[in-house]
């Protein structure tokens, strides 16, 4: 139903407790990528078609951290061909974890969004 109701997708994004929720949950070591994998599916269908919730959903994945930023001084260190965000958070995830375990569901939910 989200998938198509532009209207609950304006809703769902507006009341911050559920994406708090869903937020918060993105950012603990204790939750597995394949559950990751299904926050960020819900994320991906909340935005489906509406650029605006979309914004919404991408500042908050910003603010979050979930996706490290290097500083300032790593950017300059490492600019050139082989650019290396910090492995941690959903990078950590990304890397690290699901190779180790062979499955990919957080990386194929995270280019869904």
């Amino acid at each position: 139903a989200v998938l198509h109701d532009h209207s609950l997708q304006e809703r769902v994004t507006r009341n911050r407790a559920p994406m708090d929720i869903l937020f918060w949950l993105l950012s603990h070591k204790f939750m597995r990528p394949g559950a990751k994998g299904s926050i960020l599916d819900t994320l991906a269908a909340l935005g489906n078609g509406n650029p605006g919730v979309m914004r919404k959903i991408w500042q908050k994945i910003e603010g979050s951290r979930i996706i490290p930023r290097p500083s300032p001084n790593q950017l300059q260190q490492s600019f050139g061909p082989r650019f290396v965000l910090p492995k941690e958070g959903i990078v950590k995830d990304l890397e690290e974890v699901e190779t180790k375990i062979g499955t990919y569901g957080l990386t194929i939910s995270f280019g869904k969004l």
